[in-house]
């Protein structure tokens, strides 16, 4: 099948299936209008296609706009694209505790499976929950890296537990400036790069784990930096991704975030 077939036969598909919810909607009994496939039909359809002078038609790009994740297969819509660095699949995350001890055996002590697009610190609080119920919470569990973050080690702080990890001195990754190479006042909304430039825009986006972070752009101010062709090449310039986190927790440098500058429009150094 050629790409203009497939393309043809995929709007077919859409047009089709947009009939049936559209009888279904106006003719069907109630209780197919209950049914789990016809809402899984119904949020494809709203993903992949939408509406235009009354047409069905494809959309350029899937969109989510429930924010649960695109769905990748009917016969299991919980199926999930989930990715790490460099890595992708379809399916689901599991997360395996159990104990360490120095001699003898170990066991496991709890497992989960969770949808692959979920941060993996809304996994470690249900995992200590249950662990707690069942008695068996370790005062220094030993997490993964993504789990050591200032609010989460703040929080478990709070309630007498201390959690063992590796913390990554520069979360923005190869090409980003470290958090300590920044001057940022959150309260007064000033942040300088390492070139000396001030931010010209601030503004505020939700996190895989539901808290917010400050989202700083340095904008037009790059455009005659002489670091511009070394760390961007973004038509906005430079931004800075500021995690909101406790002073002096979950950070090598002593700093109050975690903070990275993007090569392009791409944030970088969110947890």
């Amino acid at each position: 099948m050629s790409d203009v077939e497939r393309e043809t036969a995929f709007q077919q598909v859409g047009a089709d299936a947009s009939w049936l919810m559209d009888q279904i909607a106006a003719h069907g009994p109630e209780a197919v209008q209950q049914l789990a496939e016809v809402a899984v039909l119904q949020r494809v359809l709203a993903q992949h296609f939408e509406r235009v002078d009354g047409q069905v038609q494809k959309r350029k790009k899937p969109v989510d706009e429930e924010g649960e994740g695109l769905i990748w297969s009917p016969h299991e819509p919980e199926v999930r694209c989930g990715k790490k660095g460099s890595r992708r699949w379809l399916g689901y995350e599991v997360h395996v505790t159990e104990t360490a001890e120095d001699e003898g055996m170990n066991f496991m002590t709890d497992v989960a499976t969770v949808p692959a697009t979920k941060a993996d610190i809304q996994a470690l609080e249900r995992i200590q929950a249950r662990l707690e119920a069942q008695g068996l919470t370790s005062r220094e569990p030993y997490v993964d890296q993504s789990d050591v973050a200032g609010r989460t080690l703040a929080e478990r702080e709070a309630q007498g537990i201390k959690l063992m990890g590796y913390v990554q001195e520069n979360p923005g990754g190869k090409g980003c400036f470290p958090q300590s190479a920044f001057q940022m006042d959150l309260e007064k909304r000033e942040a300088i790069c390492p070139a000396g430039q001030q931010a010209t825009c601030w503004t505020r986006r939700r996190q895989r784990d539901g808290q917010w972070a400050t989202v700083i752009r340095f904008g037009s101010s790059c455009e005659t930096c002489v670091l511009r062709a070394q760390w961007t090449n973004g038509k906005g310039g430079a931004v800075v991704d500021h995690s909101c986190q406790p002073p002096a927790v979950g950070s090598p440098t002593g700093g109050n975030g975690d903070a990275g500058l993007s090569r392009g429009d791409e944030t970088a150094g969110a947890n």
